[in-house]
């Protein structure tokens, strides 16, 4: 069995991301699950499940923004992130001695360069990715990125991400601009908004949840008039789509956005911060057959 589990399931480009490779793998004939803290998505998909999997031995398990303490007893352990490796920024050390997580000014890119807060002995070993067998990034750009910042990662893959979009774009009569995402302070969708006006769109349209983190009523409601208009979240993809001429998305810190994904299959001009890395297009065929090839099935 293939698990695929995430610490953070969220509505959200990286949820639908892993959703459509777990339907593309059960497609392909290989029992894939996807499994998370949060019961929503298991609308998505009949292979979804809320809950931490249960794992045995001949399994593989994919983690998203999860980092096991100690490897899992499993035939794999892959990491499969979008962010530059978030969870990882911090050292963490694990003392071998007395078995006590300790966390200190250590350096980074060595394994085994802590001394130990409790038993002052030189045996903490840094966690990190050490744990995982394999890591996945999404594209030339995520890997370049994420290993700028963590050197330490291991053996690794590239596999693009799936985008379903399956029509034509056609852009609105009226110049229109189009802030996609959810309205979250990382996103700074108040800047992409800013960056449209200053591209000459007088009309801008919003469209995402409200994340209940302050920003939109501290940065978006402010801008809101009849030429800035927040939709909402809106799942026809296509009617969304086609009611913008452009896309902008000055995120902060945010790696794999898939509105850009989107947007790259589509043909719609997208205008992003330095953070927003690129997106490889590659069709389904080949995605599978790269996750087929790294899961050994």
């Amino acid at each position: 069995m293939i698990h695929f589990y995430s610490g953070f399931s969220e509505f959200g480009g990286s949820t639908l991301i892993i959703n459509s490779v777990v339907r593309l793998l059960n497609e392909a004939s290989v029992e894939a699950r996807f499994w998370g803290p949060d019961p929503w998505f298991e609308k998505l998909s009949p292979y979804n499940h809320k809950g931490f999997p249960p794992l045995a031995p001949d399994d593989v398990l994919v983690c998203h923004m999860h980092a096991p303490i100690t490897r899992p007893n499993v035939r794999k352990n892959i990491y499969y992130c979008h962010e530059e490796t978030a969870e990882f920024r911090k050292a963490k050390f694990f003392c071998e001695s007395c078995c006590i997580e300790t966390v200190g000014r250590f350096h980074a890119h060595s394994v085994d360069s802590g001394v130990c807060r409790v038993c002052r002995k030189r045996v903490a070993k840094y966690l990190g990715p050490l744990q995982f067998d394999h890591i996945v990034f999404s594209s030339v750009n995520h890997e370049k990125k994420s290993r700028s910042v963590q050197p330490r990662w291991g053996p690794s893959s590239i596999i693009p991400n799936p985008i379903e979009i399956n029509f034509e774009w056609k852009p609105p009569e009226i110049p229109t601009a189009g802030v996609i995402g959810r309205l979250e302070r990382r996103k700074q969708a108040a800047v992409s908004i800013r960056k449209a006006q200053e591209a000459g769109f007088e009309r801008v349209l919003l469209f995402g949840n409200e994340a209940g983190d302050g920003y939109f009523q501290e940065e978006i409601e402010p801008l809101l008039d009849a030429n800035v208009q927040w939709m909402g979240l809106v799942d026809d993809r296509e009617a969304m789509y086609r009611s913008v001429s452009e896309v902008f998305h000055y995120s902060s810190k945010e790696q794999a956005a898939m509105v850009l994904g989107e947007c790259k299959k589509l043909g719609i001009p997208f205008h992003c911060s330095e953070a927003v890395h690129d997106w490889d297009l590659y069709s389904d065929e080949y995605i599978v057959r790269a996750w087929l090839e790294l899961l050994e099935v």
